[in-house]
């Protein structure tokens, strides 16, 4: 069975994985290195808490997709493009 981050033991096997980053690991996935990956892991965070809220309710397809995701076990495909705003080009300069 894969790991899925909505059960418990999914959950418990990520915050395992990110408590122990480090910033010399080697790249296992894809092109960021550690420090790289949180960088556009906190803009992916930043973008959805920001984002004003909606004046309107969720459309049958937003509530689709959200069963979807959250309740069925998938895997991201390697080496996919992030979103404009998360590359790796438009990250904070402040980080």
């Amino acid at each position: 069975m894969k790991l899925n981050i909505s059960t418990p033991k999914g959950y418990d096997n990520l915050v395992a994985r990110v408590n122990n980053l480090s910033n010399n690991f080697e790249r296992q996935w894809g092109t960021m290195n550690a420090t790289e990956m949180l960088v556009h892991c906190n803009k992916a965070n930043q973008l959805i808490l920001n984002s004003p809220p909606s004046s309107r309710g969720d459309t049958f397809k937003q509530n689709l997709m959200r069963i979807l995701f959250l309740h069925l076990p998938f895997s991201i495909p390697k080496n996919i493009q992030a979103p404009k705003p998360l590359r790796k080009k438009n990250r904070c300069k402040s980080y």
